[in-house]
């Protein structure tokens, strides 16, 4: 079994993959709310360390992990002999059970890193769009000094109402950067829970931005000239999910209770059940960006199975089955999320590519607008124009690398942190449209 410390640095690594980041102790113990943080993370590697520490979820889950090593102690101890000859594969179960245990720890701690990037990447963006709100707030101040200077000074090209237009785009800038501002607080709220601390601690994100990671992703991609294949990712995800295994097992655990009542005569006999809460493991449910969300299947057994011998067969085989249709059902839900967060991936990217090219051509309207109205060529109603429509499209452009990053995340989680093992070289002239056939006669 992989020691705890191993999972947690392998764990903090993976979050650092996803999006090419370089990169204290927390208080154990409720403390009186003071002044200021006792602490501050300043990147997501931190962020992830601390979280695969004190999220309840993944401590919970090494509760769970440590009440089945128990377990399995207990089906083999000596006095275990004493229930007969079902001994030896309640021993089995019981070393399944450890299996299983450890695969929900993993996924716990696969689900925190996520949780923890993505709430991490929302404070981020929020960051970015108040970045935007404020560029665009200060260009407008400084408009409005430069035209209400103009005005005292007797311009002729210079109006009352510009100085009201100018007012209306500064209180447009004023209500995005409040609302940025409270993005950010509550983004920090979210990020403090799926980490799992208190308002002792506190973030400084300041120096990170969301180009960044697709800066980073981008060119590692054209540095190996090489891009993601959906495919290698579905079989990746297959192999290493953690709750693929746990069902796999499961279905293994579910078809060893055949033969466990068929060692029995009682009428009636306790299964593996009876010694472990099956029903807290299961399979969740996938969340997509589509019309179409299933659900995922609860993992089940009785704790008893009455009857003669061959009935109490017959119901763990047909429960063996239901076990096997459970692991097919998740391996479909593991292959639906892959698909769709390459295929958001891929829409992000040529969205930001687009983009990028709309903010450039915006900001040459704003030049060009700006220095029409310098040399009194023109009003200012198209440098305003201008000025709004370019913040506007700034703010789309970090929408767009929001949803990009959320989606590499996604892939990551997905693939269980080996995103960057499916990638596939990319073909030479792949992105090159056809030539239409010529229409024969």
């Amino acid at each position: 079994m992989v020691s705890r410390k191993v999972r947690l640095f392998s764990m903090a690594g993976l979050a650092a993959g996803v999006l090419m980041l370089t990169v204290g102790n927390l208080p154990t113990a409720a403390q009186e709310p003071s002044a200021a943080p006792a602490h501050t993370i300043r990147s997501l590697e931190e962020a992830v360390k601390v979280a695969l520490d004190r999220q309840p979820n993944v401590q919970a889950a090494r509760q769970s992990l440590n009440a089945a090593i128990v377990a399995r102690e207990s089906a083999n101890s000596s006095l275990s002999i004493l229930a007969g000859p079902i001994a030896h594969v309640r021993r089995k179960q019981a070393d399944l059970g450890v299996a299983i245990a450890q695969a929900n720890l993993e996924e716990a701690e696969l689900q925190t890193v996520h949780a923890v990037t993505r709430s991490y990447l929302t404070v981020i963006y929020a960051q970015d769009q108040l970045k935007v709100a404020t560029e665009f707030s200060d260009r407008m101040k400084r408009l409005r000094d430069s035209t209400e200077n103009s005005l005292k000074a007797g311009s002729k090209f210079v109006k009352e109402a510009d100085l009201d237009r100018i007012d209306t785009y500064a209180l447009v800038a004023q209500a995005r950067r409040t609302e940025a501002e409270h993005g950010i607080a509550r983004a920090k709220a979210g990020l403090r829970e799926a980490i799992g601390v208190g308002c002792d601690v506190d973030f400084d994100f300041s120096s990170d931005t969301l180009d960044k990671y697709y800066e980073s992703v981008t060119k590692h991609c054209a540095k190996h000239a090489a891009e993601f294949c959906s495919k290698k990712c579905t079989e990746t995800a297959l192999c290493h999910r953690p709750e693929t295994n746990s069902a796999a097992l499961f279905a293994v655990l579910a078809n060893l209770e055949i033969e466990a009542q068929s060692l029995s005569l009682h009428p009636q006999v306790k299964t593996f059940a009876a010694y472990a809460d099956i029903h807290a493991a299961v399979i969740p449910a996938t969340r997509i960006n589509g019309t179409y969300q299933p659900g995922g299947l609860a993992q089940e057994m009785p704790i008893f199975l009455a009857g003669h011998r061959s009935a109490r067969m017959a119901q763990a085989a047909q429960l063996a089955n239901r076990a096997a249709a459970v692991r097919d059902k998740f391996a479909g839900l593991i292959a639906l999320e892959v698909e769709d967060a390459c295929q958001r991936l891929k829409q992000e990217e040529g969205q930001i590519k687009l983009l990028r090219q709309a903010v450039e051509k915006a900001e040459k309207n704003v030049e060009n607008g700006r220095a029409a109205y310098t040399n009194q060529q023109g009003g200012i109603d198209d440098w305003l124009e201008a000025e709004g429509v370019a913040a506007q499209i700034r703010g789309q452009l970090n929408e767009a690398l929001f949803r990009y990053a959320a989606a590499l995340a996604s892939l990551q989680k997905a693939t269980a942190g080996k995103m960057y093992n499916c990638l596939k070289p990319v073909e030479e002239g792949a992105e090159k449209l056809a030539a239409p056939q010529e229409a024969k006669p």
